[in-house]
């Protein structure tokens, strides 16, 4: 049984994108007066237990259709206690800024293949490496975002992450009061 307010914000990326968004979801967390774990699938030991959390938020990025294989590996081997737990899915992808049923398709795949539905669910733009990325690849990712109407400029990378959003995601998962909205400026 979980001995308090703790989450595991569990991630896998390629590109170092999702880690970001998870390392966000746990500050996000301890200002709501949580204690956050952000933890790789690809560190997880072998001895790992979900015991000691309240709550798990999984995150993943999407490549070639498919979420990271060690997300994919945790959550089966994890399927039974992950349902004991209130659990959130949280997807970043370039499928993010493009038709919602294209994003709503990869999910439940995931779902179906893992064995495994989340209580809630987000996605969101992940990000456009354009600098790392090598010419060819360059190129057809390009053409992948401008057919979302994303960022079609490859001199620079882009952050497709609505932060606001995964702030706002995270402190509803967690029960946390919204925040108050910045105060409206004095009319003159």
């Amino acid at each position: 049984m979980a001995t308090g307010k703790r989450l595991l914000a569990l991630y896998g990326t390629e590109q170092g994108h999702t880690a970001q968004i998870a390392a966000f979801v746990g500050a996000v967390a301890r200002e709501a007066g949580w204690e956050a774990d952000v933890l790789c699938g690809k560190d997880v030991p072998a001895d790992f237990s979900l015991q000691p959390y309240a709550a798990a938020l999984i995150a993943a990025s999407v490549h070639d259709r498919r979420y990271e294989a060690c997300v994919r590996d945790f959550v089966r081997a994890h399927r039974d206690a992950l349902r004991a737990l209130p659990c959130a899915f949280l997807s970043a992808s370039l499928a993010g800024i493009g038709p919602k049923l294209l994003v709503e398709r990869l999910a439940a795949a995931f779902y179906r293949e893992t064995g495994w539905q989340p209580d809630v669910s987000l996605s969101v733009g992940g990000a456009l490496l354009y600098r790392q990325y090598k010419p060819v690849q360059r190129q057809l990712m390009r053409l992948g975002s401008g057919l979302f109407g994303g960022p079609t400029d490859t001199s620079r990378d882009h952050d497709l992450t609505d932060w606001s959003a995964v702030r706002r995601f995270t402190r509803r998962f967690l029960g946390a009061p919204a925040e108050p909205a910045p105060p409206r400026p004095a009319r003159g």
